[in-house]
């Protein structure tokens, strides 16, 4: 429910940016159906933007994780061979 009166919210301000500042005028259905249009695309184009930077620094965890992990394994192995090497 709060989602639906948040996008209301976002929807109606950005709307109301794309009307003119004229107070004499009436706005016919094709233009208040322009100007939600309009609204919903600039809205849609930031969640995009969004998603795309989420994706972006979801890539850049996995690839720290896994360069973490392979430290880790050289590491280990690397203590593997010491002790090895100190048995002989």
């Amino acid at each position: 429910m709060n989602n639906n009166k948040s996008l209301s919210r976002e929807l109606s301000l950005i709307s109301l940016g794309l009307i003119k500042e004229d107070l004499d005028f009436k706005l016919s259905k094709y233009q208040i159906e322009q100007i939600v249009e309009s609204a919903l695309d600039s809205l849609i184009n930031h969640c995009r933007e969004e998603l795309d930077n989420c994706e972006s620094e979801l890539e850049n965890a996995s690839q720290k994780i896994l360069d973490s992990e392979l430290q880790e394994g050289f590491d280990s192995s690397l203590s593997n061979v010491r002790e090895d090497l100190k048995s002989l």
